[in-house]
């Protein structure tokens, strides 16, 4: 009796200890329902590749709802453990989908709910929320207990008409059409631009498969006429008309410096041929006052002509070296010609 006995509590031992652990799966954390449901489903998925886990179903409460409720803001294990005892399993898993420093972050995390900690916890950096098939296939992994899978990344091909044009991925220019590239599975900002067409952008969403982009350039008829039609010289380039001004300005000051100082040396000598008398010392202090101004004036004139002449000089110097050409040209448009240039 006693060899049965033992026999049958080994053997339910051996069972308990075989059994799949009941899980249960909370709403993932993401910016829109449609993936916070689609990674719900990859964690489903991979548990019921997982011959250690076992779905306990559906889940009635979302993770905020269930952080809020034992107030677990920081998603600690021992915390997140008696969300888990209330839903009667032995493991919760959840994950989110969040915005850190700037970079998106998808975490995962499972949680031994009898033992109050963390069985395994999975982080994953540089994603985005548009990359669904990707970040399906990083839960899949983590809920099924393998390895992450390999970032997968899918040609994509851009050719236009005409051919040679700038293509733009995401901001960054890769080369000319035709042009294949790798890109991880996602929406990509795909632009196309060429000299003389109207520039053209769009969204390119890449999932499982290659992906080409065949782009017809609409020709830019202001464009094409302004790189056909030669320049047209158009007057003075802005600088020269600055010197210009800068000059007129030097010779008005100069003027004025030359008048003042011709009137304070008349003034000097009218001071000198003052007679004496009582009337003297009055008369000298009142030439001199005036003398003062008048070449006080004077030097402030010569000092506004030497720096607007400084200036003149310093702008032509920079359209010798750099030239800066007004132009002017004659283009079609619809609504028949119009003016277009630099001035």
């Amino acid at each position: 009796m006693r060899t049965l006995t033992l026999l049958l509590s080994l053997l339910w031992a051996a069972t308990a200890m075989g059994a799949p652990a009941r899980v249960a799966v909370l709403p993932v954390e993401a910016p829109d329902d449609g993936t916070a449901l689609q990674l719900q489903k990859a964690l489903r998925d991979g548990i019921a590749v997982n011959p250690a886990l076992e779905d306990a179903g559906p889940v009635g409460m979302t993770l905020d709802e269930a952080r809020m409720s034992f107030s677990c803001f920081d998603g600690a294990a021992p915390c997140m453990s008696e969300v888990g005892a209330l839903l009667k399993v032995d493991r919760l898993l959840w994950g989110r989908l969040t915005q850190q420093g700037g970079a998106w972050v998808f975490e995962l995390h499972l949680v031994d709910v009898p033992g109050k900690k963390a069985a395994r916890t999975g982080r994953y950096a540089d994603v985005k929320p548009d990359q669904v098939e990707h970040l399906s296939r990083l839960a899949k992994a983590f809920a099924a207990g393998q390895a992450p899978p390999p970032v997968v990344r899918l040609p994509l091909v851009v050719t236009s008409t005409p051919a040679g044009a700038i293509v733009r991925v995401d901001g960054r220019k890769l080369g000319r059409t035709p042009l294949e590239v790798p890109v991880e599975p996602g929406v990509h900002a795909v632009g196309v631009a060429h000299t003389g067409f109207v520039a053209d952008e769009r969204m390119v969403r890449v999932e499982d498969k290659p992906v080409s982009v065949a782009v017809t350039l609409k020709p830019d008829s202001v464009a094409q006429a302004a790189a056909a039609a030669p320049a047209v010289k158009r007057g003075l380039s802005t600088r020269t008309w600055w010197a210009i001004g800068l000059g007129g300005v030097a010779a008005a000051a100069g003027g004025v410096a030359i008048v003042m100082g011709v009137e304070a040396e008349n003034l000097a000598d009218e001071a000198k041929r003052i007679p004496p008398g009582e009337e003297y010392i009055a008369a000298y202090r009142e030439k001199q006052d005036d003398f003062d101004r008048t070449k006080l004036i004077s030097n402030v004139g010569w000092i506004t002509a030497g720096a607007a002449v400084v200036g003149a000089v310093t702008l032509l110097s920079l359209d010798v070296l750099d030239p800066e050409d007004g132009h002017a040209v004659l283009v079609p448009t619809g609504n028949g010609l119009g003016l277009a240039g630099r001035f």
